[in-house]
Order: C-alpha cells, then sequence, then structure tokens
C-alpha cells in the first residue's frame, strides 16, 4: 500500500519508516496483521497469567473518545460482541483491527491518514463500517 496525506500526495517514499524508530521497523501486510492478532487474542502467544493482565482494562480517553484499555490493548465493544485490538499510523497511513477472543471474528481496516480524521463524519462512517466487518 501506499502511503498517501491529504496535503502532500504520496509519501510513501518521503518519509523512511525508520523514523519512527523500532515502530517502523515491521513491514507486513493486512494478513500478517490478522494472523498476529488472532493468535495474541485467542491466548497462543501468552501465558495464562499474561493474558489475564493483557485483558485487564479501564476507561481512557483517547482523543475526546473513551475507551477500555490495558497493556497496548483495546476492548471495543460491538453489537455482537467484544473486539480487542489496537490502531496505529504513520504519515500517509492508518489501521484499525479487531479481533474476537475466540478468533472467529476478525476485521482489519486501514486506509490513507488525512486531516479528515478528526472529522465527525468520518469517525461515524469508520465506526460503521467496523460494526459491518466485524459483526457481518
Amino acid at each position: 500500500m501506499h502511503g498517501y496525506h491529504l496535503q502532500h500526495g504520496d509519501v510513501s517514499t518521503l518519509i523512511s519508516p525508520s523514523s519512527a524508530r523500532t515502530s517502523g521497523g515491521i513491514v507486513s501486510t493486512v494478513d500478517d496483521v490478522a494472523t498476529f492478532h488472532r493468535a495474541l487474542f485467542t491466548g497462543r502467544l501468552l501465558p495464562a497469567r499474561q493474558m489475564r493482565e493483557l485483558g485487564t482494562v479501564r476507561p481512557v480517553n483517547d482523543e475526546g473518545v473513551v475507551e477500555d484499555y490495558g497493556l497496548g490493548v483495546a476492548r471495543i465493544a460491538f453489537s455482537c460482541g467484544y473486539a480487542w485490538g489496537h490502531d496505529g499510523g504513520f504519515p500517509g497511513y492508518r489501521t484499525w483491527t479487531y479481533t474476537s477472543a475466540d478468533g472467529r471474528r476478525q476485521a482489519v481496516i486501514t486506509y490513507n491518514a488525512s486531516g479528515l480524521e478528526s472529522g465527525e463524519k468520518f469517525r461515524a462512517d469508520l465506526g460503521k463500517a467496523a460494526e459491518t466487518a466485524f459483526c457481518a
């Protein structure tokens, strides 16, 4: 995927991912992210004690959105149940992941980051897309 930014066009080769240090040190696909999250949230990567710690969350205000957040992961309520996941981004890129605890439901949404993200309509549309993708 090429990263496009509203004001700068294609930023794929303008900014080195290494500028983000270790978070930019992994190149992966949507399938890679889905596979990792399915293994993580279904308990195949961590011992039971660490899984309990991972699943311990508290309400956190993230840019005006209150979510249940724990050790680097969020618990998101959908109409069909809870998802576990995380969001992340880099100039031109944005990804949201959602995986059920049993691994049967999963959605990974990735798109080009821009200033539109902070708008209420964009957030509402993203929420509807996540609900549909995760619960369908």
